[in-house]
């Protein structure tokens, strides 16, 4: 939902440091580390003929004695059920170079940048013998997919803005403010865009008066987030998300507005 022509202005360092974790678009392509401190393995191959084999704590693997690949998804799974790694990716070089064929044909590019990067996603997927992990890649990135968010763009107002609001020791941790019109991301820039007159602190009058500087500056506000960093971090990886913010608001750790079109 991001315009191909979309504004950065303003452009707070520690705002976009501290979202640099979440903005990384590879992540949302690749299979997710796995949260143990066990190593993983990578077998390369070439429509079954095996090239490499790497272990992401031992390095090259030579010693083990797999020279072809005829089921990717068998293979896998006999790797994993060695339980010597925490996750076995089976990838075959062919589909890889296919996956980067279609990415740079500049025709199959979509108008916004965020459905680009889900093209790509999407190709180096659709072989389901092109690259094989166990355990499988999940669905979601953290509970959360793409038409969610296309979803919840277009069920706003339009024009409409976007803040979100991170504080942590009294300080803005991330002040992010995304203005859209028609239905994309026009403008992306932060809390230094307009001066407060006094410091946000975590109460619904701080919500307030953010609300009021960014209708004195861009479309009318239709969903904020104010909220301090556990908090914030606590809804991005919850697995109810709603939940999760109502209890937060009742512990005074978050708070919110949201309209509707």
């Amino acid at each position: 939902m991001i315009d191909p022509n979309w504004n950065v202005i303003d452009i707070d360092p520690t705002t976009w440091r501290n979202l640099g974790p979440f903005i990384g678009a590879a992540q949302y392509v690749r299979v997710p580390p796995s949260d143990s401190d066990e190593p993983e393995l990578y077998v390369l191959h070439d429509n079954g003929r095996v090239l490499k084999i790497h272990d992401t704590h031992a390095g090259q693997r030579r010693d083990l004695s797999l020279t072809h690949i005829d089921d990717p998804h068998e293979t896998a799974r006999a790797l994993y059920a060695a339980e010597n790694w925490s996750r076995v990716h089976v990838i075959n070089k062919q589909h890889l170079a296919s996956v980067a064929r279609a990415a740079q044909q500049i025709e199959n590019r979509p108008l916004t940048l965020d459905a680009y990067y889900h093209l790509v996603a999407a190709e180096v997927w659709r072989e389901p013998n092109g690259y094989v992990c166990q355990p499988p890649r999940p669905s979601t990135w953290n509970g959360w997919t793409y038409a969610e968010a296309q979803a919840f763009i277009h069920s706003l107002p339009d024009p409409a803005t976007v803040a979100l609001g991170v504080l942590e020791n009294d300080s803005i941790y991330i002040g992010l403010v995304l203005e859209i019109r028609g239905g994309l991301i026009r403008t992306v820039t932060t809390f230094e865009a307009f001066t407060l007159p006094q410091p946000l602190s975590l109460a619904g009058t701080s919500l307030d008066m953010l609300a009021h500087a960014i209708n004195a500056k861009f479309a009318p506000l239709a969903a904020a987030l104010l909220c301090d960093r556990a908090a914030f971090e606590g809804w991005v990886t919850a697995a109810d998300k709603s939940a999760f913010l109502r209890a937060a608001a009742r512990q005074h750790k978050a708070f919110w507005r949201l309209s509707s079109p």
